[in-house]
């Protein structure tokens, strides 16, 4: 598998999109808690990635607990 041309730069580019809307929804749910005085309670970090470029080959079932 060859890792160079537009379809592996594009998916490299999506990649960098993401992390750029990931970034954003973190700062906007720091600034959320920040408003609830929740800071010191919750420490949450996520990075989304789009299904439609980054394939996954299993579903995973995450149960959380209540709050």
């Amino acid at each position: 598998m060859q890792a160079c041309g537009f379809k592996y730069t594009s998916k490299l580019e999506r990649m960098f999109q993401d992390i750029g809307v990931s970034k954003s929804l973190i700062d906007q749910y720091r600034t959320y808690c920040e408003k609830l005085r929740l800071d010191d309670i919750v420490d949450f970090s996520v990075m989304v990635l789009s299904s439609n470029s980054w394939s996954f080959s299993a579903l995973l079932l995450i149960n959380l607990p209540q709050v």
